[in-house]
């Protein structure tokens, strides 16, 4: 989507992706968590537990109580901003025009703590997560980016995509006891060029903030992944290299799921 949504678009369009994910449950053995205590029930039935999420809150247009709706509905992750600008603040890739939230989007943030959803900032403006995060009453995400610095080895393209995070913002997501998506996209989207550069950029995210905070990305998609990652039989590969760069058994079993599983159970309860 690189145009604004018209009146009314973001929901229908909403509705009709709830629509196919409802048809898709029906047919593939997955089960949508509403809890986290729900995930080992949904693993020992034989089936893949399902986070459901968004990533933006256009859907809500100037409708707060519409996040009943999707807590309903199963939503129990609100990503309030993604690359098209909304009404509820600012975003991380436009120009800031609003200071951070609009009181439209204090009042979803507010909202959707009270409901019982995980707050992700990915695509949020620092002034934006800084406002989220003196409003939620519990800790906030950013689910998949990266950490700014300056590689020795590997040169400094992190500074070169807007996307990833200050060192500011990554202190500010481990102050509130939440935990940050490392994100193993392709070169045209961060440049993380290599397994060696992603397990390189973890450690020190991980170094920075504390391993507690640091976590696997969501958002992988067949079209961004990159070379030297194509699909998730990858996975224990990568996990071994962890390993071998510094990680510790109980630090991975954090990474690959443990800090995720922690902050939702804060969140959303057994």
């Amino acid at each position: 989507m690189d145009r604004d949504w018209e009146k009314g678009e973001a929901w229908q369009f909403y509705q009709h992706m709830k629509a196919n994910l409802d048809e898709l449950l029906e047919i593939m053995p997955m089960e949508v968590a509403k809890h986290s205590g729900d995930i080992d029930r949904i693993y020992e039935s034989g089936k893949v537990a399902l986070l459901l999420s968004t990533e933006g809150g256009h859907m809500l247009e100037n409708d707060v109580s519409r996040l009943e709706t999707l807590y309903a509905d199963g939503v129990r992750k609100f990503c309030p901003f993604h690359y098209v600008k909304n009404n509820l603040g600012d975003n991380g890739q436009d120009e800031p025009h609003f200071g951070g939230l609009t009181p439209l989007g204090r009042e979803a943030i507010v909202e959707a703590s009270r409901l019982g959803m995980v707050i992700d900032c990915a695509h949020a403006s620092f002034e934006s997560a800084y406002q989220i995060a003196e409003l939620s009453t519990g800790p906030i995400t950013f689910s998949h980016g990266f950490m700014k610095y300056n590689s020795k080895r590997f040169g400094s393209y992190l500074y070169d995509f807007p996307r990833f995070m200050s060192k500011d913002y990554a202190f500010l997501i481990a102050q509130t006891g939440g935990v940050i998506g490392t994100w193993a996209v392709a070169p045209f989207a961060g440049n993380v060029g290599s397994a060696e550069a992603f397990v390189e950029a973890v450690m020190k995210l991980a170094d920075t903030v504390g391993i507690d905070h640091v976590a696997w990305a969501t958002d992988y998609i067949s079209g961004g992944m990159p070379a030297w990652f194509p699909d998730f039989t990858d996975l224990p590969k990568l996990c071994a290299m962890l390993l071998e760069g510094g990680f510790s058994d109980q630090d991975l079993a954090k990474f690959i799921g443990g800090n995720a599983i922690r902050v939702h159970q804060q969140i959303t309860g057994q």
